[in-house]
């Protein structure tokens, strides 16, 4: 099995874990930030900020990514600084609401894959197709569990819930998410084809 240098842990983590629209990679004019309705989703909310030690099954460096919600619409969009080692940062948008929570929708566009709803339950899925260049790309999310207990550095935490994301753009593309409604996402592991059978990591080591 290879050994992945840094600069693959970055590319490689950015492939499993970016949550961009395909077809349109143009920024929208800022909202005014709100106070978003009430959720149970209570992780969502302006200011909280999210730091993840990421590594690979393969031992290689470790390296923190960050992910801070900026501000969040009147239209329950956050605006959300993605920041990679402390060298790169991204903006990505996520969606929440009294019914549903999203890490992969773009303002006003009307397509959203959605990854949790407010009473999730073993068996359910989203799915969404988009167009990438000339190909229909349909990414999936499935509820995999509801109950599980996973500790990082952050901590341990309860009742979360196990989600799988895949992709009909890479078959050997996934990612499972372990989300809490409190917290937000706790954990996630996945990998990609081109580093397939390394498996990527992301630990929750701090919250706010």
């Amino acid at each position: 099995m290879k050994k992945l240098n840094p600069v693959w842990i970055l590319l490689a983590a950015m492939l499993v874990l970016a949550s961009c629209k395909k077809d349109d990679d143009t920024n929208p004019t800022p909202t005014n930030p709100s106070t978003p309705s009430s959720s149970v989703f209570t992780f969502f909310k302006t200011g909280a900020s999210w730091t993840y030690d990421t590594y690979d099954s393969d031992g290689g460096a470790h390296f923190n990514q960050t992910y801070t919600i900026n501000s969040i619409s009147a239209q329950n969009y956050a605006t959300v600084n993605w920041n990679v080692a402390g060298l790169y940062s991204y903006t990505v948008y996520w969606y929440a609401d009294n019914n549903k929570f999203s890490m992969l929708c773009y303002p006003g566009d009307t397509k959203m894959l959605i990854f949790c709803d407010a009473d999730p339950t073993v068996g359910e899925s989203w799915a969404e197709t988009w167009i990438d260049s000339t190909t229909n790309v349909t990414d999936s999310c499935y509820i995999i569990a509801t109950n599980e207990t996973v500790t990082v550095p952050a901590g341990t935490f309860t009742n979360c819930i196990k989600i799988k994301e895949t992709t009909t753009d890479d078959p050997l593309c996934y990612k499972y998410y372990w989300l809490s409604l409190s917290a937000g996402v706790i954990k996630t592991e996945g990998t990609t084809a081109q580093d397939y059978p390394t498996i990527i990591y992301e630990d929750l080591s701090a919250h706010n």
